[in-house]
């Protein structure tokens, strides 16, 4: 996922980890992880549900699953 924006990523099922270059994350349900602009092509594994928050003024949201 290439995150474009400052992104909310709330885990709403599952578990897994994001990575993003060499920093990896374990991540489950209930999770909420803050991604700043700079993080680019990060990489979801595992077996979770996630949804993608834009707080920005466009306030996109997409759904990982």
């Amino acid at each position: 996922i290439d995150t474009e924006d400052a992104q909310i990523i709330i885990i709403l099922s599952g578990k897994g980890r994001i990575i993003c270059d060499k920093f990896c994350m374990e991540v489950k349900q209930g999770n909420e992880i803050f991604m700043p602009a700079s993080v680019r092509n990060a990489i979801f594994e595992g077996n979770m549900t996630a949804i993608l928050c834009n707080p920005g003024i466009t306030a996109k949201y997409k759904i990982i699953d």
